[in-house]
């Protein structure tokens, strides 16, 4: 297995990585904005404070949970896709996340809206572990897709609601 580092101007991309504590020291590169965790093997990411991180993304990563650096104060989104994790991370330390996407992560049961309340937009796509989706107080736009044993939509009566399955009444979608 190939471990590799790309650094470009404001972008890391880390991949392959089975050991995270070996990572070369990144406190260097403080202008970064975006950080993509490919292929990785992770049980956490080491507490760098990337003060200027807006985007963290995760791809192929095979972990079963993901713990993200609250050192992280300007952290605008986080996108998770084709990870085996079981559940959203703790992200209630991250006052400026907004957007929190999962694609293809089949492993998770349960979504905490404990977890989520600072969010204002959730993109759910190809998580057939999830059977409920619930109350999120802050959430504005919430768009699903294909989700095949989710029963239950819970959502704010103005929060924008976005379907995209073919089977458009498959969910029962409770507005609070």
């Amino acid at each position: 297995m190939v471990e590799n580092i790309l650094i470009q101007s404001d972008r890391i991309i880390i991949d392959n990585y089975n050991d995270i504590y070996s990572l070369p020291n990144l406190l260097e590169y403080n202008d970064i904005k975006d950080i993509l965790f490919r292929n990785c093997n992770l049980v956490k990411i080491p507490q760098i404070p990337f003060n200027s991180t807006q985007i963290l993304r995760f791809d192929h990563c095979n972990t079963k949970m993901i713990k993200v650096p609250l050192l992280m104060p300007n952290l605008f989104a986080l996108m998770i896709w084709n990870c085996s994790i079981l559940e959203v991370p703790f992200l209630n330390g991250l006052n400026s996340l907004s957007i929190v996407a999962l694609d293809n992560c089949p492993n998770i049961i349960n979504i905490n809206s404990n977890n989520l309340k600072n969010i204002h937009i959730l993109f759910l796509k190809n998580c057939e572990g999830i059977t409920e989706i619930p109350l999120i107080s802050n959430l504005e736009k919430l768009i699903v897709e294909n989700l095949q044993n989710c029963k239950t939509i819970n959502v704010i009566k103005n929060c924008e609601l976005i379907i995209k399955d073919e089977i458009k009444g498959k969910y029962n979608i409770i507005r609070h």
